[in-house]
């Protein structure tokens, strides 16, 4: 899998800002890409398949549960958006065994981790 992001945006200035293109190259084969998980309240752990080069986190459209993600149980994680898509790159020589992602309350429905 290969994700290209680009974008633009307007400056204080009045000008234009042109983000990438930035081209990540994934690392799996298709077959073991998505993983689904309706989210508990608490910390949710979620098994990374071996040399994955990172994922995208999106959570459930109009979830309003607040949502971090880490890579160490022990660790309290980063706040991502609670329904908007996170982009997750993993270390070339470090990708972790799992994510914790740890939830306000239960979610509605299934937020979808996609690993490339």
């Amino acid at each position: 899998m290969i994700l290209t992001l680009t974008g633009n945006g307007s400056t204080p200035d009045g000008g234009v800002e042109t983000v990438g293109p930035i081209t990540i190259v994934g690392t799996l084969a298709p077959s073991s890409l998505s993983t689904f998980l309706t989210l508990q309240a608490g910390q949710n752990t979620v098994q990374v398949p071996a040399n994955a080069a990172g994922c995208v986190i999106t959570p459930p459209p109009g979830n309003q549960q607040a949502l971090r993600v880490a890579t160490v149980n022990t660790d309290t994680g980063i706040p991502i958006p609670p329904n908007f898509p996170s982009l997750l790159r993993f270390p070339a020589n470090g990708t972790p065994a799992t994510l914790y992602l740890t939830a306000g309350g239960t979610t509605s429905s299934p937020t979808t981790i996609l690993f490339f």
